[in-house]
């Protein structure tokens, strides 16, 4: 009876951080609006507020590891077990670092049989319903009017949530 045993681990670090600009008229409002608002545009005048940021959308750390056990159960067939955990670590909204959106963990499984023509296998996905976010992302409504005075009045956050958890079985016949 033969038995195999496999473990594949994937650690990732990044890290971009970098200085970041930010351009306010001195008056703090935007240009238009106001006469002096308007001056203040032509004429340059600029408030700079300086910060570090990091690379949005893309998290400092992840992590998979994955370990698969098969052996067999008689002559024509084997069985086997499979788990997965996955790490993604927090991200930032935007560039401007001002908002996150937290770290996850997902935990897969799957336990099944095969032969040379047919695997049948059940499956879990996302094993203890993790209901973190998946991703955040800065969103503009772009179906309004423009007004690139107050362009940033119409934006938000567009947040996905996390598939909840699923089962499920599958059959495959190779021919």
């Amino acid at each position: 009876m033969q038995h195999f045993y496999a473990i594949q681990n994937f650690i990732h670090h990044y890290s971009a951080r970098y200085a970041c600009e930010t351009r306010i008229p001195s008056n703090q409002g935007s240009c238009g609006g106001s006469l002096r608002h308007l001056i203040d545009c032509i004429l340059g005048r600029w408030h700079t507020h300086q910060h570090v940021a990091e690379h949005d959308h893309y998290p400092k750390w992840t992590r998979s590891i994955s370990s698969t056990y098969i052996t067999a159960i008689n002559n024509d067939w084997d069985w086997f077990v499979r788990g997965d955990a996955i790490y993604f670590g927090k991200t930032w909204v935007f560039i401007a670092s001002l908002g996150q959106c937290n770290d996850y963990r997902l935990f897969n499984t799957r336990v099944g049989a095969e032969r040379e023509d047919l695997c049948v296998e059940l499956w879990v996905k996302n094993a203890f319903d993790d209901d973190n976010w998946s991703a955040c992302a800065r969103w503009t409504d772009f179906s309004r009017r423009i007004d690139f005075g107050l362009f940033t009045l119409y934006q938000g956050v567009a947040i996905t949530p996390q598939n909840k958890r699923q089962f499920g079985l599958r059959a495959l016949i190779n021919a």
